[in-house]
């Protein structure tokens, strides 16, 4: 059994930050391989900490590296609206995970670990290969 909580979100753009995965003992090889097989960066899901408009705000590396602050428009950002040209507000927002992306993940970790030749892809040499993910062993967890 595995569960996965994250305790913030972004204040810009509301993905979840701080993503922390509960698994049993028996499956911590099986998760080993499984994020060698399929790598998966949580980096973007860290919470970094910015002051916008004099209060400390949550927000993910991609929204803590844009220049753009929910700021309020000004007449030539109106204008830019209204005729087409408008920018995006916050940049590189494909970089950090949405909830279903990682659902997706998680739940392929459910599949491969229940696989029939599960034995033979699970190796001793295997790193721990997800960065920016909070990993607890929980003894008995299933």
């Amino acid at each position: 059994m595995i569960s996965v909580k994250w305790y913030n979100t972004c204040y810009m753009c509301r993905s979840p930050l701080d993503y922390a995965v509960a698994i049993d003992k028996n499956d911590l090889l099986k998760f080993y391989t499984y994020s060698n097989f399929k790598p998966k960066n949580f980096i973007f899901n860290t919470s970094y900490l910015k002051i916008i408009g004099l209060k400390q705000r949550r927000l993910c590396l991609s929204c803590f590296c844009t220049k753009y602050n929910k700021e309020l428009p000004g007449p030539r950002q109106l204008m830019n609206r209204e005729t087409g040209c408008r920018k995006p507000l916050i940049k590189n927002s494909d970089t950090t995970m949405s909830t279903q992306e990682v659902y997706n993940w998680f739940e392929g970790f459910n599949e491969f670990r229940f696989r029939k030749d599960i034995d033979e892809l699970v190796n001793e040499n295997y790193r721990y290969a997800t960065p920016g993910l909070t990993l607890v062993v929980w003894p008995g967890l299933s």
